[in-house]
C-alpha cells in the first residue's frame, strides 16, 4: 500500500505510478478499502466509487500540477466549494494563504474523501504556501511531494529520480 507521506490528498495523487507494468495502484474495492483504512476511513466502497476515486486522483494531480501558486490555489478553491459551501483560500495582506471557512455540504463516501482531500491541501497551503506543493520534474515520474527544504528548491519527488536525471545529463554529455 503505497502510503509515502500519510496525507490522504497526496497519496491518493500517488496512486498511479509509471514505473510499474501495472502503474493503477488502486485496481480494486479492497485496494481502495485497504487504502482507506490505512488513512483512518472506515469505507466500504462499491465500483462506482472506486471509479469516483481514480477521477478523483486525476483531479488532485491537476490541482497540483497548476503552472502557478495562485491557479494551484484557483483550482483547489473549485473543489473546496464543491464539498463545503462558502469555502474559500485567500491571500491575505502579509501575503501567506488562509482559509475562509464554509459549511460542509452532505456528501457520498468520495465527497468525504474529497473534502478531507482539499483540507489538507488547503493546510499544507496555509502552512508551507501553494508554491511548495510539486509534481516531479523527472519525466515520466508524475509522483507528487510537498517541498519541506530549507532553501524551497526541490525538484525531484526522491533521490532515484534526482539520480535519473543527473545521470541522463551525464551520459549526454559524455557522448555530445
Amino acid at each position: 500500500m503505497h502510503l509515502a507521506t500519510g496525507s490522504l490528498a497526496i497519496d491518493l495523487a500517488n496512486t498511479w505510478d509509471p514505473y510499474l507494468a501495472d502503474p493503477e495502484l488502486l485496481p480494486s474495492r479492497a485496494s481502495l478499502e485497504r487504502f482507506l483504512n490505512a488513512h483512518g476511513i472506515d469505507e466500504t466502497p462499491d465500483n462506482e466509487a472506486l471509479s469516483r476515486c481514480h477521477v478523483l486522483r486525476e483531479r488532485l494531480r491537476h490541482i497540483v500540477g497548476a503552472p502557478t501558486p495562485a491557479e494551484l490555489v484557483a483550482r483547489l478553491n473549485v473543489l473546496l466549494c464543491e464539498v463545503v459551501e462558502g469555502a474559500a483560500i485567500v491571500r491575505r495582506r502579509d501575503g501567506r494563504w488562509s482559509l475562509v471557512p464554509g459549511q460542509p455540504l452532505q456528501a457520498s463516501p468520495e465527497g468525504r474523501i474529497a473534502a478531507r482531500a482539499a483540507s489538507e491541501l488547503t493546510e499544507l497551503i496555509t502552512d508551507l504556501g501553494a508554491e511548495r506543493i510539486r509534481q516531479c520534474r523527472a519525466a515520466p515520474c508524475i509522483e507528487v511531494f510537498v517541498d519541506r527544504s530549507r532553501n524551497g528548491r526541490r525538484a525531484y519527488c526522491s533521490r532515484r529520480c534526482a539520480n535519473r536525471v543527473n545521470a541522463s545529463r551525464h551520459r549526454r554529455r559524455m557522448s555530445g
